[in-house]
């Protein structure tokens, strides 16, 4: 493992994880806090602990994840930017080394401290093991449609983004198959604008030319 072109000591992935375990039972009511953690280092933590079978004894270290991003945004509105150096930038007048784990570490608390946010934001923007599990596992299931839907982006009938749509949604290619055999394009535009949540916010989209280009698409692939 090298930084800065240096050669350094490293250990094992599993190791570590074990270590940071140990470390975290010292401490007791443990909230991680964590820049984007929510969308980027939690996901990959998790990841990381399911593959070394570490993920309940890790889970039973902490109570729960507070990302700073939405916070700061909350309390510190109009930024141009918020990535942590720029944020650290504006409220220090100073730069860090940006991306060095131990410095970021660093950098995170200083801020979390200089702002120190109250305990409803602390709230508002964490998340329980529970509400965490839930949102990798619908992370995970995502990834396992959106694999099923590349046909239909390889064959640029819908784009990458749409198809991440779809997938988010909970439907995959099989799901369209069902609904295009029932009813044709007209199944595949109940499927997609199906009401969620919002009143007027369908589940996919309501573009006809999306609705329309996915049903070609199907039809071609049934001749």
């Amino acid at each position: 493992m090298y930084h800065d072109d240096r050669e350094v000591q490293s250990i094992g992935i599993s190791n570590a994880l074990t270590a940071f375990i140990l470390f975290l039972k010292e401490i007791h009511n443990t909230v991680l806090v964590g820049h984007n953690s929510k969308i980027f280092d939690v996901p990959i933590l998790i990841n990381a602990l399911e593959k070394n079978g570490l993920l309940n004894n890790f889970m039973s270290s902490v109570k729960g994840f507070i990302d700073t991003l939405p916070l700061f945004k909350e309390c510190i509105p109009n930024q141009p930017s918020y990535s942590q150096p720029k944020i650290y930038n504006t409220l220090f007048g100073e730069l860090y080394s940006a991306h060095d784990s131990m410095e970021d570490v660093v950098a995170l608390r200083r801020l979390f401290e200089k702002i120190s946010p109250s305990l409803v934001l602390k709230s508002k923007f964490s998340g329980t093991y529970e509400s965490v599990m839930q949102l990798y596992q619908h992370r995970n299931c995502t990834k396992g449609l959106l694999t099923t839907l590349r046909p239909l982006t390889n064959s640029k009938t819908i784009t990458n983004c749409m198809a991440t749509k779809i997938a988010s949604s909970g439907l995959g290619l099989s799901h369209l198959k069902l609904a295009h055999k029932r009813d044709r394009q007209q199944g595949i535009e109940n499927l997609f604008t199906e009401l969620c949540g919002h009143p007027s916010k369908a589940r996919v989209t309501k573009s006809k030319k999306i609705i329309q280009a996915t049903s070609t698409y199907l039809n071609d692939l049934e001749e």
